[in-house]
């Protein structure tokens, strides 16, 4: 992890596996659950970000069934808090969305954003300058300069969910 008194950090992050909408009962796409894959998905998730020194102090996440328990999971973790935003449900402006999440971050410290694809993997490739794009409970962390000036994309290591099974 990227730890430096002056950035930013922002480990932007899938919600994990969820049931379809059939399966899970749910009758929206919002009421979709995590099944279990995506439980499991995301304890693994969490304990890598741990393992990692991740020292989050809170988590944003849509109001999405499926993203609330990824971040309810999480916050176990951490011991933080979690604002639900409907900003994060998808469908913003990549710039719209972008702003909201600087807007809601806090300096020199680190936040987790949860949300979907497609809308988390576009700001995080436009961000990197590189194409990314996320799988269920998958994470990247970017670090920001002094005002968003520059981003840096920490690498994202595949490897890091197989360390904590």
């Amino acid at each position: 992890m990227i730890y430096n008194l002056n950035m930013t950090s922002i480990i932007f992050m899938r919600h994990s596996y969820a049931l379809d909408a059939l399966e899970s009962g749910a009758k929206t796409d919002a009421g979709r659950v995590l099944s279990t894959k995506g439980i499991t998905a995301a304890e693994q998730a969490s304990k890598a970000l741990e393992l990692r020194g991740v020292k989050p102090v809170k988590i944003l996440s849509s109001t999405l069934k499926r993203a609330i328990q990824t971040a309810e999971i999480t916050s176990k973790h951490f011991n933080v808090p979690v604002k639900q935003n409907i900003e994060l449900n998808g469908g913003l402006p990549t710039t719209k969305y972008w702003q909201f999440i600087k807007e809601n971050s806090v300096e020199n410290k680190t936040i987790i954003v949860i949300s979907h694809n497609p809308d988390i993997s576009v700001l995080i490739s436009a961000l990197a300058n590189e194409h990314i794009s996320l799988a269920p409970a998958e994470f990247a962390v970017i670090s920001f300069e002094e005002n968003f000036s520059k981003a840096i994309l920490e690498p994202i290591v595949k490897e890091d969910l197989n360390d904590v099974r």
